[in-house]
């Protein structure tokens, strides 16, 4: 997903296009080009509305700059299906939630 974003303060962006994100970006990773020419990304550590929050901020986030926002996984079965790719999942879903060996020899 490529966006323009609209505002910024630092730890927090803001874009129309998050809004409209048909998954969460949270967990996911934002991605610029520099003045350089070179690539740099941040960390999405929370996606409420049209307002990503990141996990440190960039001295060349401005506004107006393009960034291409992806989305996070919680690498659970429910985001696995919800991304069309519930065959690659490599979890344990089906485990006991009760750890036997927790403290209690046989």
């Amino acid at each position: 997903m490529y966006t323009h974003r609209t505002a910024f303060d630092g730890m927090h962006q803001q874009a129309e296009a998050f809004g409209t994100a048909p998954l969460s970006l949270a967990g996911g990773f934002i991605r610029w080009l520099r003045a350089d020419g070179r690539a740099e990304q941040r960390t999405i550590m929370g996606h409420t509305g049209t307002t990503v929050s990141l996990d440190y901020p960039g001295p060349e986030l401005a506004p107006g700059l393009d960034v291409e926002a992806l989305p996070g996984c919680d690498q659970s079965p429910g985001a696995c299906a919800a991304r069309g790719n519930s065959v690659n999942y490599g979890g344990c879903p089906h485990l006991p939630n009760k750890n036997p060996w927790n403290g209690h020899p046989p």
